[in-house]
């Protein structure tokens, strides 16, 4: 037996009982016994194996750490760091201790093990890793890679910049999938500005993002960036199937400050432009299909708006022709003003054929009074002499 207060013992195919404050390394052989130190490495194996027990009541320090070999101290399999359930070999009392932190192919936490502890509870509730490699936070029956489950509220926190110092820290969920090739991640993103932003983020060959509800898509995102409500394959940059509702009324907004334009310009020949539009009636041929509603509709010919307003067609992707009315209340208002002006020229005109009218009245009256006299005189002009 080797006892010792030195920076430690070494054991050349013996057996080891041994108190010492760096801890102990053998070559060979194998190791029973006790250590007792303060903190450091308890036990080194080169090579050999392990047998027995290993006890110790250290606040701190790693147990035992097995490097080559084929033993429990041996070969990398087997480390233990807290308390151990692993194997009633390694018994650790260490409180909040970490049960079994292995490297090896066999059991670990840590590296390529299949089968560890960490911290592990023998209650139901505890947090435990699974043999299939899952981990389980609330359960030892996880169902997933990751299982988090709680009686009442399950909550995953995931801190960043504990230090408050705004540096560019983020504090997300990254996925990556076909060897990362395809990318996102879900929290938030530090920006040079120093703008801290929120973020649903998909990069590489990331498909659509979808939101839904019921088991039902609702909202959708495309590669390109259309936005489609109701829809999976939206045509515009947002494309809404069926009814959109605007609080208050009235049109969309658009820049219109002085400020931002030039070469403004008087609107002419207004009521002459939206007459040259055709107004019908019609119904689509598969509503369904293209998003649009059933039954009569009233508007116009995409082909035929073209030849007059060619600002307000354009060509989607499908090769059909599409329809944006773009400037229809400046037409209609000055089509308005050009009708006033209009009926204030013919009511002028108007008021002077009117006037002209009543003074060729006039003097026609006076004229027939005149007449009436002249008439009276010729007549008593035309009596005998005696009769007058």
């Amino acid at each position: 037996d080797f006892l010792g207060a030195g920076p430690g013992i070494q054991a050349y195919g013996g057996r080891g009982f041994f108190y010492t404050a760096s801890g102990l390394e053998a070559t060979g052989g194998t190791i029973d016994g006790n250590y007792g130190g303060s903190g450091g490495t308890g036990v080194v194996g080169r090579g050999g194996g392990m047998g027995g027990y290993v006890n110790t009541d250290l606040p701190g320090g790693v147990g035992v750490h097995g490097i080559g070999g084929t033993g429990y101290a041996g070969g990398i399999r087997v480390g233990v760091l807290g308390e151990s359930l692993a194997n009633p070999g390694f018994n650790y009392p260490i409180p909040n201790g970490v049960g079994v932190l292995g490297r090896g192919d066999e059991h670990g936490v840590i590296g390529k093990g299949t089968v560890g502890v960490l911290g592990q509870s023998t209650s139901p509730d505890g947090t435990a890793i699974q043999s299939d490699g899952r981990l389980g936070v609330g359960t030892h029956a996880a169902t997933s890679d990751v299982h988090v489950r709680n009686e009442q509220s399950a909550i995953v926190t995931i801190e960043a910049d504990t230090d408050d110092l705004n540096e560019f820290d983020n504090a997300r969920i990254e996925f990556s999938q076909d060897g990362g090739e395809r990318t996102a991640h879900v929290g938030y993103k530090a920006e040079a500005n120093g703008d801290n932003r929120f973020q649903i983020f998909a990069t590489g060959g990331v498909g659509p993002v979808s939101i839904g509800t019921n088991a039902q898509e609702r909202l959708r995102v495309t590669h390109a960036g259309r936005v489609g409500i109701g829809t999976a394959t939206p045509s515009f940059l947002l494309e809404v199937r069926g009814s959109a509702g605007k609080p208050g009324g009235g049109a969309w907004s658009n820049a219109s400050d002085l400020r931002l334009k030039k070469n403004v310009a008087d609107l002419e020949n207004a009521l002459e432009t939206l007459l040259g539009l055709r107004g019908v009636t019609y119904e689509y041929k598969d509503p369904e299909g293209i998003g649009e509603l059933a039954g009569e509709r009233i508007g116009f010919i995409a082909q035929e708006v073209e030849g007059v307003l060619p600002d307000w067609v354009e060509e989607g992707e499908d090769g059909f022709k599409r329809l944006t009315v773009r400037g229809f209340e400046a037409l209609a208002v000055e089509a308005l003003r050009e009708l006033r002006n209009e009926n204030q020229t013919l009511r002028a005109e108007m008021e002077r054929q009117t006037r002209e009218i009543e003074a060729l009245l006039r003097e026609q009256r006076v004229s027939l009074a005149w007449q009436a006299r002249l008439e009276h005189l010729e007549a008593l002009l035309a009596r005998p002499t005696t009769d007058r």
